[in-house]
């Protein structure tokens, strides 16, 4: 729910996970960061520009009062299980670092090109390879995927208003998605709705 913090003792995950959490439109508000101990120089910098809510001191099960998710990231495995077992009596979802079996949920590594979304993940497993997955495929979604989208939509459009059987829909669909995307793009929207449309 927007608005409701998010908890994450020592702050690693959520400094891990902002940027993904900001691509599923969880808006992060205030983020009580309550491991022992010193603070990241990323959280600091963080909290002085008001991005999140510092609070370094010992964990307390009061501190997930109100909380729509949790990480849990301390170096100590007792506190991250203690964190764990409060959100579930809780019912809020909790992610522990490096521990996929004590994850309720997974943060996807996120490749955003336009309207096109990818999320990838390894199930808590391998977080760097999710990483590398994202990096490589930034480089191979290229603008003209994002061309297509928007070509193959606005014929997708034209079709919904002309076409009105369904299923002669789905196979002009499917004709067009076996065309290479190069030939979809050089071709004229109207040579493309003759083509696939009026020609039939």
């Amino acid at each position: 729910p927007v608005g409701q913090p998010l908890v994450d003792p020592a702050a690693g995950g959520i400094l891990e996970a902002g940027e993904q959490l900001g691509e599923v439109h969880l808006r992060v508000d205030t983020v009580p960061l309550t491991g022992a101990g010193d603070t990241a120089e990323d959280g600091r910098r963080l909290a002085a520009a008001g991005a999140i809510e510092l609070s370094p001191r010992a964990f307390a099960g009061e501190d997930l009062t109100g909380a729509a998710l949790v990480f849990a990231a301390t170096d100590e495995n007792d506190v991250n299980r203690s964190v764990r077992e409060e959100g579930r009596k809780r019912s809020i979802p909790v992610n522990v670092a490096d521990a996929p079996d004590l994850c309720d949920f997974y943060v996807p590594s996120v490749v955003r090109k336009g309207p096109i979304i990818v999320a990838i993940s390894t199930s808590g497993l391998l977080p760097s390879l999710s990483k590398k997955l994202r990096l490589d495929l930034q480089k191979w979604i290229t603008k003209d995927y994002e061309r297509y989208l928007r070509k193959v939509s606005r014929f997708r459009s034209a079709l919904l208003r002309v076409e009105p059987d369904r299923r002669r829909r789905m196979r002009i669909m499917r004709e067009l998605a076996t065309l290479p995307v190069a030939e979809v793009l050089a071709m004229p929207s109207k040579t493309l709705e003759k083509r696939l449309i009026a020609d039939r």
